[in-house]
């Protein structure tokens, strides 16, 4: 579960950037496995959670 978290955590500190791109720097496996891990962890979709989250992070 630690692990789960660090990574959605890099996820989040990533910008700019695609969402393949993103998920392959921020340690998944491949764009598929972010999107389940994503919906698992917060239950939105991956662009719903970072936009939310880039909006809080402001």
């Amino acid at each position: 579960m630690l692990a789960r978290v660090a990574r959605l955590r890099r996820l989040v500190g990533l910008r700019d950037e695609s969402l393949s791109s993103r998920a392959l720097r921020a340690g998944y496996a491949s764009q598929a496995h972010m999107n389940d891990e994503v919906r698992r962890l917060t239950g939105s979709t991956p662009v719903r959670f970072l936009k939310d989250a880039a909006l809080s992070a402001a």
